[in-house]
């Protein structure tokens, strides 16, 4: 499905183009999350027992640096747009082989 598409479904529905373009800028932040705490060659998010996100080292599996919380802000705002459309709901996939937001 192209952007053009996708917006004009969306508009059907009553979502208007700003909260549509929020709301992929969100997945967008999430699957890069996601995939973040899958890790990569340099290392993983992972968070602490305070629920904290922590970059871990790839090699030595060591808490390097405290990494700022983008999930949080990202399901926020999800929340937010979605308290508007109450006869919607969305699902967040943490899986980053696909669509983030659905």
């Amino acid at each position: 499905m192209n952007k053009e598409t996708a917006l004009a479904s969306l508009d059907r529905i009553g979502i208007t183009p700003d909260d549509a373009a929020t709301l992929r800028l969100a997945s967008l932040t999430l699957r890069r999350w996601y995939e973040r705490e899958c890790g990569d060659g340099d290392g993983a998010i992972e968070r602490d027992a305070a629920g904290a996100p922590w970059h871990v080292s790839a090699m030595t599996g060591r808490r390097l640096y405290r990494v700022p919380d983008r999930e949080a802000g990202a399901r926020k705002r999800i929340s937010a747009i979605m308290a508007r459309y109450p006869a919607l709901t969305s699902y967040v996939q943490t899986d980053p082989r696909g669509v983030t937001v659905y």
